[in-house]
C-alpha cells in the first residue's frame, strides 16, 4: 500500500448521529405530563364523586323522614291552604328534624318552582326555582351539585356573610303517597366544608405521591435513554469502523495485503495491541514476533477446534479450559503474553471455513456485545474478500492464457490467409488461361470441370478475403465518402444475379424513388452486403426468392435482407453474430463456411454507427436482416 494510493483514497462518510435521547426525554417528559394531569383529573372526580354520594344519601334519609313526618303540614302549604302561620309551623318542623349540624337550610318549593317556605327563615324574597337540579327533581330523580359561598351568594340565594365555604346543594322531589305525582321539592343544604377540605388533603397528598413517582419514572427514562443514546453511539461507531476496514481492504489485491489492512484497521479500532489472521495458506500477526506469533495462533486455532463458532476468553489463566487444551492455553499464554483474546471463523460466501481471526490483550477484558458482533462481522467480510481475491487471481490467470491463445490464433491466421493467398491467385490464374482455351483446346466436359474449379476458387478466395478483413478491421479503416445508395445497391444485386441464376434464386432489389443520401465506406459495405446476399442464396431452395430492400426511416437508411431458406431458431437469432458462431457447428453440417461471415458484416455496420439484427419466423421459414445506417436527408 503505497502513499500514492492512500492519497486517492476517499474515506466512507460517517453515518449520522441521531440524538435519540434528546426526543425520547422530550416526549416523556410530555407523556409524564399527560398522565399525571388525566390521573389529578380521575382523582379528584373520584373523591368528589364518593362525598356526593355519602351527602347525597344522608339529605335523601332527610328528606324522606320530614315528608312522612309533617305530610299533612306539606300538602297544605303546597295547596296554599295552610293558612296563616303555616311557614313558621314548617320552620320549626324542619329545624326539629334537621339537627344535624351539617345541614344549613332546607327550602320548600312547589310544581311550578315558587318558594313556599324556608327553615331557618332567613326572609328570602319570593323567588322562582327552574334550574337543572329543580327539573330532574320533578322527574322523579335526586340531584346534588358541591356548590361554594361565593357561587351561592353571586346568583342571589343566600344572604352574604351567613353560608359555609361549601355546601352540597340537594333537590329531592316531595310526594303525597306512593305512586301519586310529584307536589313539590326540596331543596336542601348540607355544609360540607370539612369533608371537602378533607378531599383536598387527599387529593394533594396523592398528587405529590403521584408527582414523585412520575419524577422517579422520568428520571428512570432519562437514565434508560441515556444508555440507549451510548448504545446508539457505540453502534454507529463500529458500524463506522466495519465500513472504514471493509473500504481499506477493499483496495488491496492480494489476499497477504487484504489480511494485514483488515488485522491493522481491527486493532486499530479494538485497541488491541495483539492480533492475527489467517486464510487461504496466508498468515498476517501484530504485536508478537511472525514466527512465534502464527505457531502460537495456530494453537488458538486448536483450542477451538476448527473454529465453527466463535471462542471468546476473559481471562486465559483464569477461566477453566476442558483437557487436553489446558496446557496449550497456557504455553500460548506464556509464548505471546495474552491474557484475554477472540477467535472468530472466517468464511466464504458458500460457509466453508478458510482461516480464523483473532484479537487479544495482554491484560483481562470484558468482551461487550459490540466488540464481539464487530469482530464477527470483519470475519465474515473478510472470507468473502479474501475469497474473491483468489477468484480474481485465478480469472486473471485464465484471462492471460487465453489473452495469449488468441493472439496466436490471430497469428495462425494470418499466416494461413496469407499462405493460401499466394497458391491460390496461382491456382484461379492456370483456371483462367485454361478455360480461355490459352492453353489449348478443352471438350464440354473438361470446360465444365474448369468452370466448377474456378468457382470453388473463387469461393476459397473470398473465405480468405473474410479471415483477413477480420484482422484489419477497426475505426481507422473506416473511410467513408458521399454515395447515392440506390445506385450502388442495383451495382450491388447485379454482381450477384450470375451466382443467384446458377442456384435457380430470384433475386429482386426494391429501392424507392427518392435518393437515399449517405456517407460510408463503400469497400466495408460492399464485403458486409456480400456476406448477407452469399447467405440469402446459399440458405435458400431452388426456386426461391431473395429480395433486397432499401428506405429511410426516422433520420436511417434502412436495407433488409430477406430469403425463404432454412431459417433461423428463435434461440440463436442473438449468437449468429458472434465470430466462428455456426447455428449447425457438427461435422456433418450442409453448408459449408467458417461462421464469420456474420460477425464481419455487425463490425462494419457498428464502424459506421449503425445497427443490424435479424428475424425469422422460425426453421423452414425464411429470415430477414436488417440494417439501419445513419443518413444526409430528413
Amino acid at each position: 500500500m503505497n502513499n500514492d494510493s492512500r492519497a486517492r483514497y476517499t474515506p466512507p462518510p460517517a453515518l449520522p448521529r441521531y440524538n435519540v435521547r434528546r426526543w425520547f426525554l422530550l416526549i416523556s417528559l410530555i407523556v409524564t405530563l399527560l398522565i399525571t394531569l388525566v390521573l389529578a383529573a380521575i382523582l379528584n372526580y373520584a373523591l368528589i364523586r364518593h362525598m356526593v354520594r355519602e351527602t347525597q344519601r344522608d339529605v335523601i334519609a332527610l328528606a324522606n323522614h320530614m315528608r312522612d313526618d309533617m305530610l299533612p303540614l306539606l300538602v297544605s302549604l303546597l295547596s296554599r291552604t295552610a293558612g296563616p302561620g303555616g311557614e313558621d309551623r314548617f320552620a320549626v318542623e324542619a329545624e326539629r328534624h334537621t339537627g344535624l349540624k351539617n345541614i344549613v337550610l332546607v327550602r320548600l318549593y312547589d310544581a311550578k318552582g315558587h318558594l313556599v317556605a324556608e327553615a331557618p327563615a332567613l326572609s328570602t324574597p319570593p323567588h322562582v326555582r327552574r334550574d337543572i337540579g329543580f327539573q330532574r327533581a320533578l322527574v322523579g330523580e335526586t340531584w346534588s351539585k358541591l356548590e361554594s359561598a361565593e357561587e351561592l351568594v353571586a346568583e342571589g340565594h343566600w344572604p352574604s356573610g351567613v353560608l359555609p365555604p361549601y355546601v352540597m346543594e340537594t333537590y329531592v322531589p316531595v310526594v303525597a303517597g306512593e305512586g301519586e305525582p310529584i307536589i313539590g321539592v326540596f331543596e336542601i343544604y348540607a355544609d360540607v366544608t370539612a369533608k371537602y377540605q378533607e378531599h383536598l388533603w387527599l387529593r394533594n397528598t396523592a398528587l405529590a405521591v403521584l408527582a414523585v413517582g412520575m419524577g422517579i419514572l422520568f428520571a428512570a427514562l432519562s437514565i434508560v435513554s441515556h444508555r440507549a443514546q451510548g448504545l446508539l453511539q457505540r453502534r454507529t461507531e463500529i458500524l463506522e469502523a466495519l465500513m472504514r476496514t471493509v473500504a481499506e481492504a477493499a483496495r488491496a489485491q492480494e489476499i497477504p495485503t487484504l489480511l494485514q489492512t483488515v488485522l491493522d484497521q481491527t486493532l486499530a479500532v479494538m485497541g488491541a495491541p495483539i492480533g492475527a489472521v489467517w486464510a487461504l495458506g496466508h498468515t498476517a500477526v501484530r504485536g508478537v514476533s511472525p514466527d512465534i506469533g502464527a505457531l502460537s495462533w495456530q494453537t488458538a486455532q486448536s483450542l477451538n477446534l476448527e473454529l465453527a463458532e466463535p471462542s471468546v476468553v476473559a481471562d486465559l489463566l483464569a477461566e477453566a479450559i476442558p483437557e487436553p487444551y489446558d496446557e496449550a492455553a497456557r504455553a500460548f499464554a506464556a509464548r505471546t503474553g495474552v491474557r484475554a483474546f477472540i477467535i472468530v471463523p472466517v468464511h466464504t460466501r458458500e460457509g466453508q471455513p478458510v482461516g480464523g481471526l483473532a484479537i487479544a490483550y495482554p491484560q483481562p477484558h470484558h468482551w461487550s456485545e459490540e466488540e464481539i458482533a464487530l469482530v464477527e462481522a470483519v470475519g465474515r467480510e473478510l472470507g468473502i474478500m479474501a475469497e474473491r481475491l483468489q477468484l480474481i487471481g485465478q480469472l486473471q490467470g485464465t484471462n492471460a492464457q487465453l489473452k495469449e491463445a488468441l493472439q496466436a490464433k490471430d497469428i495462425m491466421i494470418q499466416n494461413v490467409s496469407h499462405e493460401l493467398r499466394t497458391p491460390l491467385t496461382l491456382i484461379r490464374g492456370y483456371l483462367e488461361l485454361m478455360a480461355e482455351g490459352l492453353l489449348g483446346p478443352l471438350n464440354e466436359e473438361q470446360a465444365k470441370a474448369v468452370q466448377t474449379m474456378l468457382r470453388n476458387a473463387e469461393r476459397q478466395r473470398f473465405m480468405i478475403d473474410r479471415l483477413l478483413m477480420m484482422r484489419a478491421l477497426g475505426p481507422d479503416a473506416v473511410q467513408k465518402k458521399p454515395l447515392e445508395l440506390r445506385e450502388w445497391l442495383r451495382g450491388v444485386v447485379q454482381n450477384w444475379q450470375h451466382r443467384a441464376r446458377e442456384a435457380g434464386i430470384n433475386l429482386i432489389l426494391d429501392v424507392p424513388d427518392e435518393p437515399l443520401d449517405m456517407e460510408i465506406d463503400t469497400d466495408l459495405l460492399a464485403q458486409a452486403m456480400d456476406n448477407l446476399l452469399d447467405n440469402a442464396i446459399k440458405f435458400s431452395p431452388d426456386g426461391g426468392t431473395v429480395r433486397v430492400r432499401a428506405w429511410r426511416e426516422d433520420g436511417h437508411v434502412h436495407i433488409a435482407v430477406s430469403d425463404e431458406g432454412i431459417g433461423i431458431p428463435p434461440d440463436k437469432l442473438e449468437r449468429i453474430f458472434e465470430r466462428f458462431y455456426q447455428v449447425d457447428g457438427s461435422t456433418t453440417r450442409r453448408f459449408e463456411g467458417l461462421g464469420i461471415g456474420l460477425a464481419l458484416v455487425r463490425e462494419i455496420v457498428e464502424l459506421h454507427g449503425g445497427h443490424i439484427w435479424a428475424e425469422s419466423g422460425g426453421e423452414g421459414k425464411g429470415a430477414t436482416f436488417h440494417v439501419t445506417l445513419p443518413s444526409n436527408g430528413g
